[in-house]
């Protein structure tokens, strides 16, 4: 469907934007446009518009009285909303035609760093489990696995089984016809090889994990390997970087590659800063707007009559899982990333050919 009304940037630094009447007969004076400028997702300035003037095909320069810094740790996002200002026989009035959102120019800069990031923290090993504790946590890092093994702060924990590296995702209608050379290649059977895995002490707040990893299915090469480095400072935050590299005797590309958690009931709230509310995909996205949401894990998730891949998020800056009293984990990137919160694993979805078959799990 094509909107009727383009919304573009002029001159943002000033407040100018350029708005088109795509209509071929009428203008637009049946339209009242709402604009309003967030920071990471918190309308800091709002306004509303009209525009009677603007002839069929014919283009208006309007300016907006926002004002905005120079610089900011969160991002500017001026965001417009066109609703019908009356009733019409194909919608009632209030009705949202279409909206647009455009980047502000505000230059963005770090966060101070957190003076509890230099807090003492203490590390032992004990076989091949590595204990990391400071003030308020207690982590447990599995040296011969190569991963996470518990993730704990003020003594909830907030993972049920380590963390995995994973390619697999459930193929979607679309997917028919690369689907069984997925399966041939083995990614929805992967394991995971450690070829070294060492830690150091760098200081007395900050603790680094190498390891050298593939990942693979039984009687088939390598699929993937990698190098990740595992940071841990004194707050507790955990800091992941990762080196990987897909094996060239593949015959398709990756469904996926990412990092799964498990996390124990009760981790039911998810608020994130990104594209929502529904789900989004880097192909998938035009109907989702910028801002900052808090769902339920059940309301992430996509109840599609064939089970498949569904609820992720495009775009996301951070995102929160937490239970009731606000305790969860934060996940957060340099890059914008994309995150799906469900009770139903990837390989769940994959071995139902029917929605009322999952079984959704408490974790």
């Amino acid at each position: 469907m094509i909107a009727p009304i383009r919304i573009e940037a002029h001159d943002l630094r000033i407040g100018k934007i350029k708005v088109t009447n795509l209509y071929d007969f009428i203008d637009l004076s049946h339209v009242g446009i709402h604009w309003k400028v967030e920071q990471d997702g918190k309308t800091v300035q709002q306004g509303q518009i009209d525009l009677p003037e603007a002839a069929p095909h014919a283009s208006q320069i309007v300016t907006l009285p926002y004002k905005l810094p120079e610089t900011s740790t969160g991002r500017y996002v001026l965001t417009f909303s066109c609703w019908l200002k009356e009733e019409m026989p194909w919608a009632e009035a209030g009705h949202e035609i279409t909206f647009e959102q455009l980047d502000l120019p505000v230059a963005r800069v770090k966060d101070q760093q957190d003076v509890l990031s230099s807090a003492p923290l203490q590390a032992h090993q004990a076989g091949n489990l590595l204990t990391i504790e400071g003030f308020d946590f207690c982590h447990v890092f599995d040296m011969y696995d190569g991963t996470i093994q518990k993730i704990s702060k003020h003594g909830v924990d907030m993972i049920q089984t380590p963390a995995q590296f994973t390619i697999w995702r459930a193929p979607i209608d679309n997917d028919k016809t690369v689907k069984e050379a997925w399966l041939e290649e083995g990614f929805d059977r992967t394991g995971m090889k450690i070829y070294g895995c060492e830690w150091t002490q760098t200081g007395k707040s900050s603790l680094e994990i190498k390891s050298s990893f593939s990942l693979g299915a039984d009687s088939r090469f390598v699929i993937v390997r990698g190098e990740a480095l595992w940071t841990v400072n004194g707050t507790g935050e955990i800091a992941l970087q990762l080196q990987v590299k897909a094996a060239e005797e593949l015959k398709t590309f990756l469904p996926r590659f990412g990092l799964q958690l498990t996390m124990p009931k009760g981790m039911e709230e998810v608020e994130y800063l990104g594209f929502g509310p529904h789900e989004s995909y880097i192909d998938k996205r035009q109907s989702v707007k910028r801002g900052k949401y808090l769902l339920t894990v059940d309301e992430m998730f996509e109840n599609y009559i064939m089970p498949q891949e569904n609820g992720s998020r495009y775009g996301t800056e951070w995102a929160i899982v937490s239970n009731e009293q606000g305790m969860g984990l934060k996940l957060s990137a340099q890059e914008a990333f994309s995150f799906n919160a469900a009770h139903y694993t990837p390989e769940d979805l994959t071995e139902a050919d029917h929605n009322y078959k999952l079984v959704r799990r408490k974790e």
